[in-house]
């Protein structure tokens, strides 16, 4: 079984990562017309 402690932690990396990714994907639906938006997700894709 996994150590209660080690399951929080890794629940909250998944649950960082799933926001991240939303406010993401949001910001690209609501701000679409951004100059800077196409360099972000190369920027975003490179790291």
């Amino acid at each position: 079984m996994i150590r209660k402690k080690q399951w929080l932690i890794i629940m909250n990396i998944w649950v960082a990562v799933i926001l991240r990714y939303l406010t993401h994907v949001l910001k690209s639906l609501i701000m679409p017309w951004d100059p800077g938006h196409l360099a972000h997700q190369i920027e975003g894709s490179m790291w």
